[in-house]
């Protein structure tokens, strides 16, 4: 009889428990302003503050800025980038590379820092030959590296190279008859062979 007794006790007892929780987690929900009634185990609601929107707005936060572009009258109406610049990404590398700058009829032609979401780190080699009427290019400092006649043949006047470049190759500006002016940043070290080859004004 005493053990019926005590199985008994310990039973209201642990009904007593979950009670006492159930009713304490409706009172924590109907304290931030959560209907309790539509709360289910599988559709847990979105608590403000909670993890899920530190993490959402982390992502916001890094997200590249000008990844997509908006243009009007020739440039990005955000970051001023030049409209009718060909790009290739490099998904392994995460980045970027100018490849043709032949389809922008601005004269001065600024290339963009991002595109679709990855750094614009590269140019490849003659990026600007079919660009007739450029007289200024303007490179942004994610542009780490220059291809072999990157500039070759360009009608460009004056080239302002990124502060991140740190080398010139060779035949870099080669042929360029109109280039008067390239300015470097402070990081730059070498200057590879012929790199202003026949750059008759410079």
């Amino acid at each position: 009889m005493k053990s019926n007794y005590y199985i008994r006790l310990i039973a209201l007892f642990i009904c007593a428990v979950i009670l006492l929780c159930s009713f304490s987690s409706c009172a924590d929900l109907e304290g931030i302003g959560i209907d309790s009634s539509k709360v289910d185990a599988g559709n847990s609601p979105e608590i403000p503050g909670s993890d899920t929107d530190l993490v959402e707005s982390e992502a916001e936060e890094t997200e590249p800025p000008h990844s997509d572009h908006v243009y009007e009258d020739g440039s990005c109406t955000e970051c001023g980038a030049s409209d009718g610049i060909a790009y290739t990404v490099d998904r392994k590398a995460n980045t970027a590379e100018v490849t043709n700058a032949g389809g922008c009829k601005q004269e001065i032609i600024v290339i963009a820092e991002y595109y679709k979401g990855c750094p614009v780190t590269h140019i490849a080699s003659r990026a600007f030959v079919k660009a007739e009427k450029a007289k200024e290019i303007f490179l942004p400092d994610t542009v780490t590296t220059l291809a072999e006649e990157a500039f070759a043949f360009t009608t460009a006047e004056i080239i302002t190279l990124s502060n991140n470049i740190t080398e010139i190759p060779k035949f870099a500006f080669k042929e360029a008859p109109n280039l008067k002016k390239v300015i470097v940043g402070k990081n730059l070290k070498t200057v590879g062979s012929m790199a202003f080859y026949d750059c008759e004004s410079l």
